[in-house]
């Protein structure tokens, strides 16, 4: 398992000495996750967009880990398949995140 920086992940708009604008993703002790500048290849639109996938990153796997954890308890009991394609869905995702399925 790869080891990733605990959230909750924050968004803090800033501009740069040359003018230009970008967002960094800290922690909520200041550490600095990334930044995110905006370019003319990416709309406004975009660049929030981007920004706010990246902040909540921590929250969708917490949430999906939730998820695996009671769809395997609804497997379990039931032992419907669609219980077994929604933890597959959910698994590889998770994988993902962790950088264990790229």
């Amino acid at each position: 398992m790869s080891e990733y920086t605990p959230g909750p992940w924050i968004q803090k708009r800033s501009q740069s000495s040359n003018g230009r604008t970008y967002t960094r993703i800290i922690t909520e002790n200041n550490r600095l996750i990334t930044d995110c500048a905006w370019n003319a290849n990416t709309s406004a639109n975009g660049f929030d967009a981007n920004s706010n996938l990246i902040a909540a990153a921590p929250a969708l796997l917490e949430t999906l880990e939730l998820c695996e954890k009671n769809i395997a308890s609804l497997l379990a009991a039931n032992h419907p398949k669609v219980y077994g394609a929604w933890l597959d869905c959910v698994r590889s995702a998770i994988s993902k995140a962790r950088g264990e399925d790229i």
